[in-house]
């Protein structure tokens, strides 16, 4: 981990945990003690890091689900249902995605977890029983 990639952590974790008043104290701590370190020349690489940890951190708390055509949501509904507990939501909010390059069935991400459930998955496992035999 490079430098750059610690101080991003580490304000990353710094701001999550303070409350909303705090939030501004410990970005002007930060500052202050990259001056002190004589690493204010970073800060654009630091930025550049904590952004890409916000945008992960954005990506891992979403759901998304991803289907052929708004029918096929419709259509495997109970499988979503079933889908969305294995990734420890019930009734979340999910963000719907029309995938055309899907065949038929859906995927669902969310929580560091992808469930497959397409198709495309199932004909994959159909070959590869059918090639081993």
């Amino acid at each position: 981990m490079t430098l750059p990639q610690k101080y991003a952590a580490d304000l990353f974790r710094s701001v999550e945990a303070a409350s909303p008043v705090q939030k501004e104290s410990v970005i002007d701590d930060f500052f202050v003690l990259l001056a002190k370190r004589g690493h204010r020349g970073l800060l654009h690489r630091i930025l550049k890091e904590y952004e890409r940890l916000v945008v992960k951190e954005r990506r891992r708390s979403r759901i998304v689900l991803s289907v052929h055509t708004a029918e096929g949501r419709l259509k495997d509904t109970g499988d979503i249902e079933r889908a969305l507990k294995l990734i420890g939501e019930e009734k979340a909010s999910v963000e719907t995605l029309i995938a055309p390059g899907l065949i038929g069935g859906f995927v669902l991400e969310g929580r560091g977890k992808r469930i497959d459930g397409s198709f495309h998955r199932s004909l994959l496992e159909l070959y590869d029983r059918f090639v081993k035999g």
